[in-house]
């Protein structure tokens, strides 16, 4: 079961560990908060910026800023405990040092960024070293050192731990780094794991459905991510195998010596899904900021809704559902049944 929500700039997940058949938990907002314990809940964060602004190389080449009050100002506001924080790169609207340093020094929370991301939050001194931890990019001939997992105990000494896994998938040759994903799948305690061949090819059996995400807000080419959907994505046993695509539904588009396309959008998540064919496509990185500096002087916008991207799933013969939670919004995904949404 896979809970995420939209608070600023903030995507969350929320795993149930040992979820029942059927169990429902109820949506969050910023009045209503569901309080899971440690033993019913992994919950994840992934590239938060909450209030402040932020910029690139200096104010005057790029500033951005949030044009909507966040549901909370903290991540010390957070009243479900924060169990691993994910940065996908080291752009300050997704390395933002106010909102990650908004957590208290003794929480120590398991960070995991990519490298550059990880150099820069060292080099803060908020967090631990042992804490932050660098993410290289995935490769398949080097499965063990290059895809992360994570062990999820089991309260029932008797059933089998389960696993979170993450892997890193940048572009090569993207000089902009702006374009990598990262594929994140969650085995709850309890699975069986197939015997035949070895662990990596192993197949998943789970009274329950196993959760798959793929985290993506610039986009990237199919081609970055199917080592990462043939050889981990398919262990899940499922079809479609990925529960969710986290992708924008903006398309920005930049002069080329300043990045060319920035955003992929629709265009670019459609194309996706024609090849992961992912059950909910989620909007990320679709804010209205207000922009200013020299590197979007020339920056050009397009907006599209969640229902006109929904529709062009249907007329390409796509199924999956498209969801734009929206500032303080979540969404409760359950595994063969449509989502539960609210909004704050």
């Amino acid at each position: 079961m896979h809970h995420p929500s939209a608070v600023g700039s903030l995507s969350t997940a929320t795993f149930v560990k040992q979820p029942q058949i059927g169990q429902h938990i109820p949506p969050k907002s910023s009045d209503t908060q569901t309080e899971p314990s440690d033993e019913s809940a992994f919950t994840l964060l992934i590239d938060p910026w909450l209030v402040g602004e932020c910029s690139y190389l200096h104010p005057s080449f790029q500033k951005s800023q949030h044009t909507l009050k966040p549901a909370i100002a903290s991540l010390a506001d957070l009243k479900d405990d924060v169990d691993l924080i994910l940065i996908s790169q080291d752009k300050p609207d997704h390395c933002h040092r106010q909102t990650l340093c908004s957590l208290p020094r003794d929480k120590h929370v398991k960070i995991l960024a990519t490298a550059a991301a990880a150099k820069k939050i060292k080099s803060w001194q908020h967090f631990d070293s042992e804490d932050v931890t660098a993410l290289p990019a995935f490769a398949v001939k080097q499965m063990d050192s290059t895809l992360h997992r994570l062990s999820v105990p089991s309260s029932d000494p008797a059933d089998a731990h389960g696993e979170i896994t993450i892997a890193h998938m940048p572009t090569s040759f993207d000089l902009t780094g702006l374009h990598n994903a990262l594929g994140i799948t969650y085995r709850p305690p309890g699975c069986r794991v197939s015997a035949t061949g070895a662990k990596d090819d192993a197949v998943w059996h789970c009274p329950v459905h196993t959760i798959s995400l793929l985290y993506t807000p610039h986009g990237v080419s199919s081609a970055c991510v199917q080592p990462w959907l043939a050889h981990v994505l398919q262990r899940t046993g499922r079809h479609p195998p990925l529960t969710a695509l986290f992708h924008s539904l903006t398309e920005e588009t930049n002069v080329q010596f300043l990045g060319g396309k920035v955003i992929a959008g629709a265009s670019g998540g459609l194309e996706l899904m024609r090849k992961v064919e992912a059950r909910y496509w989620i909007s990320a990185h679709d804010e209205e900021k207000e922009n200013s500096g020299f590197s979007v002087k020339w920056l050009t916008t397009k907006r599209h809704s969640a229902a006109e991207v929904d529709v062009k799933l249907r007329a390409g013969g796509l199924a999956g559902k498209v969801l734009a939670l929206g500032n303080g919004g979540c969404t409760i995904l359950e595994g063969g049944h449509e989502p539960h949404s609210s909004t704050a």
